[in-house]
């Protein structure tokens, strides 16, 4: 199953055109962060928001951030 099957099509057509080797899963690596539980609970509600995981969320947005230096339009 792919990495990023938890995600809508529509999110998966995006990330494979963008960065096709972002939604294979043996480029997948686990990293352990601290993140500020202000920040957790926006990146929850976002998740929720958007029907994806909270890792999902999190590596969509880093993926908006670094593709476009800027945070994700709400």
């Amino acid at each position: 199953m792919p990495a990023s099957s938890h995600l809508d099509k529509e999110t998966q057509a995006i990330l494979a055109e963008l960065r096709p080797e972002t939604t294979t899963p043996d480029k997948n690596i686990k990293v352990t962060v601290r993140i500020p539980e202000t920040i957790v609970r926006e990146i929850k509600n976002s998740a929720r928001k958007h029907y994806r995981a909270f890792n999902g969320e999190l590596v969509f947005a880093l993926e908006q951030y670094l593709m476009y230096g800027k945070a994700a339009v709400k």
